[in-house]
This record gives structure tokens, C-alpha cells and sequence, in this order.
């Protein structure tokens, strides 16, 4: 099953304000609590990350408002009745919660700052955490979404001159796809209570991203193909 396209767009300057740009801004920040160690709200580098790279995003991702929402997907199947059009976007955010874990590790570690509010952040619902529940059979494809999959591989392999059939294929927008990365998020905290129990260790949830969930995908991945 094909994972999300990511498209990157370059340019030529991201327009962040002065204020932003400034090295010491969290620090001067007025939500940061001045003690032995500064501490920073995790909402306040959320906001830094997802307003000041808002321009990246292209205008043909969903739109809310006239404004590019980036990583974030409107599903047509909703258990609830809504009543307004962000009730059926599904945000992931996948690449900005990669920087913002990425970047709190240093200016943890360096820096010593405490980000309060860190348990706010989600797994990150990309090809090999999401991938991991697919290889060992804890998600399966119904029929006949599997079989619309097949079909739309058979037609782009059509177009390049294969027609062999590996894998069902979806654009990135399908409910299939959003279905798929909604999920693993939510399966990704039920791995990391099953991991520390069986354990008996307290994880965090990047811990067990870093050192199990994207590791271990590939290498399992490499076991069922020598299997069938």
C-alpha cells in the first residue's frame, strides 16, 4: 500500500518575522516559567513551527479558510454527524511533529529546557510505524478496498509498461490512506503501554519510536518476504 506523497517546496525565504527568528524567543517568551530550568510550553513551539512554516505547504493540499492546512486530510466517512468543515479534517502533521521532537531533543539536552506539555505530541503516522502493523497482520485491507487497490496498481502499470501486480496502490487523500495513518497513531500509544508492561520500563513515546517502532519495521518487513 502506497504511503502519503510528501511534496517539498523550497522558497526562496519563509516568512518568518524578526521576533521569531530571534535566538533567544521561547526563553523571552511571556508563557515561560522562569525556575532552576526554563520552562517552556510545548504549544509555544507548536505555534513557532506551525504558523512560521504554514507557507511551505502548496495550495493544492485542503484548505480551510483561503489557508493551506498542510498534513492534514479530509475523511468522508465520519462516525458523528458534523455540522462544520473542520469536523472531518484529520490532522497529522507528520513533518512538523518530526522538527518539533527533533528539535526539543537538543535544546533539552543543551540547553536544559523543560517543554511542558510534551505528552500532547502524537506518533508519527508514516510508511514504517504504520507499515509495522500491516507486516505482522494487525491491519488488513477489506476486500474490496484491497481489490480497488490492485486495480488502480494495474493501471498505473499499464501506463509504464509493468503489469505486475505487487501491492494495492491509493493516492494520498483516499479514506483508505487517512483510515491507515489515523489508526496507527492510535495503535502507536497501545504499543507503547503493551511495551513498557511487558518491560517494566516508563518509555516515552519517542523513545519507543526511535528505538523499536521505526527500527524494528524494515527488518520484519525483510522476515515476511523470506517467509512467502
Amino acid at each position: 500500500m502506497a504511503g502519503p506523497e510528501i511534496c517539498w517546496v523550497i522558497p526562496h525565504a519563509i516568512p518568518l518575522t524578526a521576533e521569531l527568528t530571534h535566538s533567544d524567543y521561547l526563553l523571552s517568551h511571556p508563557t515561560t516559567q522562569a525556575s532552576s530550568v526554563p520552562i517552556v510550553p510545548l504549544p509555544t513551539l507548536w505555534s513557532v513551527l506551525i504558523d512560521g512554516l504554514a507557507p511551505i505547504w502548496p495550495p493544492s493540499r485542503t484548505t480551510l479558510d483561503g489557508t493551506s492546512l498542510g498534513d492534514a486530510w479530509p475523511l468522508a466517512l465520519t462516525l458523528l454527524p458534523t455540522t462544520q468543515p473542520w469536523e472531518t479534517i484529520v490532522p497529522f502533521h507528520k513533518l512538523t511533529q518530526w522538527l518539533c521532537y527533533s528539535l526539543m531533543q537538543p535544546m533539552s539536552k543543551l540547553m536544559n529546557i523543560h517543554f511542558a506539555g510534551a505528552e500532547l505530541m502524537t506518533g508519527l503516522p508514516e510508511y514504517r510505524n504504520g507499515g509495522l502493523f500491516i507486516d505482522t497482520g494487525v491491519l488488513t485491507l477489506k476486500s474490496p478496498d484491497e481489490e480497488r487497490g490492485l486495480q488502480r496498481f494495474r493501471e498505473e502499470g499499464l501506463k509504464k509498461g509493468s503489469t505486475v501486480e505487487v501491492v494495492p496502490m491509493f493516492t494520498p487523500d483516499d479514506d483508505v490512506i487517512i483510515e491507515w495513518r489515523a489508526v496507527t497513531v492510535g495503535f502507536l500509544d497501545l504499543l507503547l503501554e503493551e511495551v513498557n508492561t511487558v518491560l517494566g520500563f516508563q518509555l516515552t513515546l519517542p523513545q519507543m519510536l526511535e528505538a523499536g517502532s521505526w527500527k524494528v519495521c524494515r527488518p520484519c518487513s525483510f522476515d515476511l518476504d523470506a517467509l512467502f
